[in-house]
């Protein structure tokens, strides 16, 4: 199962810079994306998995954590 986070994570990583500019995919997607990845750490560090696995989450995370820094504006208004 670890080894579906660490693609994960890889795939997001080398997406980020694609999927940050679709403030559609921000609106809709991004906090429940970042909730996985979240989960995906916890399990990682529960299970003691692969450091790969880890690094690769955490990566991810920061990036989260940048555009949820640079468009916090989106982030504060009513979606449906």
């Amino acid at each position: 199962m670890l080894c579906y986070f660490s693609g994960a994570g890889l795939a997001f990583n080398s997406m980020y810079t694609v999927l940050r500019e679709d403030e559609e995919v921000l609106d809709v997607f991004w906090i429940e994306m970042a909730c996985s990845f979240v989960q995906g750490l916890s399990i990682t560090g529960l299970q003691g998995g692969e450091e790969e696995t880890a690094v690769q989450l955490s990566a991810s995370l920061r990036h989260f954590g940048r555009v949820l820094a640079q468009k916090s504006a989106l982030f504060n208004k009513v979606s449906f």
